[in-house]
């Protein structure tokens, strides 16, 4: 596993989650994000009144 953009903190939590030091099956989760979800939130930033998600165009 690549590990090295850890700081020694994240990398200390690493191994306490992968050894069951806090407790044991405990998993930490990255959040998913629904590409439609982000596309309609940039049209709103970006505040386009066309009503072309950016996240459909090529």
């Amino acid at each position: 596993m690549d590990l090295h953009r850890l700081t020694p903190e994240e990398r200390d939590l690493y191994d306490d989650l992968r050894d069951n030091r806090i407790r044991a099956g405990l998993r930490l989760e990255q959040e998913h994000i629904g590409f439609h979800w982000l596309g309609n939130d940039l049209q709103k930033l970006l505040g386009s009144s066309s009503g072309v998600n950016p996240c459909t165009l090529s």
